[in-house]
This record gives C-alpha cells, structure tokens and sequence, in this order.
C-alpha cells in the first residue's frame, strides 16, 4: 500500500464521510497528486460494462490504547460481473467530497501481474495489508 500526502489525514473521518474503491488499467503511482481528477490524468480507471466505483461499506475505526495503535477495516469491496477487455493493474481508494475534482485520493495498491477483468469466477485481488477485492467473471 501506498498513500498519497493528501490522503494521510482523511482517516480521521473514516467511519463518517464517504470512501471508494476504484479500480485502475494504468498508471503510476505519484503520492504529491492531491485530486482524485489528477490521479486520473495519469491513470486509466476501468471502462467495461459492469464497471463501477465501490463504497467501502461497514467501515470501523479501532483505538488500541494498549498496542498505541488504531485500526481502520471496512467490508472487502465486490465490483459484481465485469465483461472482458481490460486488465487491472492497481485499486486506489478515495474520500469523495463532491466529485473528482475535490475528492481526495488515500491509498494506492498495485496488482502484479495485472488481473484481466474476464478472469476466472471469482477473481481476487489479494492485496498487502491484508485488504482482498474480488469480482466475478462475465
């Protein structure tokens, strides 16, 4: 995992505001871009039918006051039945304000080798930090 430096504080409203996960045919990662519509100039988001943006859903915030540490989950995203033509190279996680122009972009995750979107039933992306996205074949 990655973070973009815009993305570092938007944790703090992790239960309360709005979260996405999107998935990505290229691009790099650069953490000094500070709109998700700037990550896109650089990165390709997923175009094919059955294709869209997943809420984190059942997300919780943890404070360990013993370990000194504080633990963000979320319910692993299911982006449904993709058709087939493109490969999924990374999944970003984003904080959504109004649109791409304001939303913020947090987390960055590569996934090597790249995933076709018409691979087999299910297709999982395991992901460090113990995060798992999956779809199902078209």
């Amino acid at each position: 995992m990655q973070l973009f430096n815009a993305g570092l504080d938007q944790f703090a409203d992790w239960t309360t505001e709005t979260f996405e996960w999107v998935l990505l045919t290229s691009g790099t990662f650069d953490p000094d871009l500070d709109t998700v519509a700037a990550v896109l100039t650089g990165a390709d988001e997923v175009t094919v039918t059955g294709y869209a943006r997943q809420a984190a859903a059942t997300k919780v915030r943890s404070v360990d006051d013993t370990d000194d540490q504080i633990t963000y989950t979320a319910a692993d995203p299911d982006f449904g039945t993709l058709d087939p033509g493109e490969d999924v190279t990374a999944i970003a996680l984003i904080r959504v304000v109004t649109d791409d122009t304001d939303s913020v972009p947090v987390g960055w995750w590569e996934i090597s080798p790249a995933v076709a979107t018409d691979a087999a039933d299910p297709l999982v992306f395991p992901l460090a930090g113990g995060i798992v996205a999956w779809t199902e074949s078209a």
